[in-house]
């Protein structure tokens, strides 16, 4: 693929788009639970986000559901996208939906953070950290190397 400039707005759109489509995985699974939904909005800190801010359910099932909602929409796009795109788009679309992904799991700020229920601070470096880093770094091998 040829890195040009259009490519890489291609790729900066569609990482655009899919994290809105990950916040709206959020917002229907929040309805779906009748989760009071407090925010929708972007923040600087401590990375720059989009987010859904919602009531946290007590039950742990629950508020999985609610934090994965938006992986699996992402998830699902990918996999439909792997089946169902013409070669002509699949480069810079791959390399979109592989950046997502790797946004969206990363051990430092994301969904897959917050469901373990422990704050950022206790989290970070934590054998469930070290776990989660060592998963997410498997998850960039595997997508570089499908690449």
């Amino acid at each position: 693929m040829e890195w040009s400039f259009l490519n890489m707005l291609f790729i900066s759109l569609t990482v655009a788009g899919l994290t809105l489509i990950h916040e709206l995985g959020h917002i229907l699974a929040a309805k779906q639970m009748k989760m009071r939904i407090f925010k929708i909005g972007a923040a600087l800190g401590p990375i720059p986000h989009v987010f859904v801010a919602a009531e946290h359910p007590k039950e742990f099932w629950k508020r999985f559901i609610y934090l994965m909602a938006g992986s699996f929409i992402t998830l699902t796009l990918f996999i439909l996208f792997l089946s169902l795109a013409p070669k002509s788009v699949h480069q810079w679309m791959y390399l979109a939906f592989a950046l997502q992904i790797i946004i969206e799991t990363n051990p430092f700020y994301s969904d897959f953070t917050i469901i373990t229920g422990l704050s950022r601070e206790e989290y970070i470096f934590s054998s469930k950290w070290y776990i989660h880093f060592t998963l997410w770094m498997g998850i960039i091998l595997l997508l570089i190397q499908y690449y």
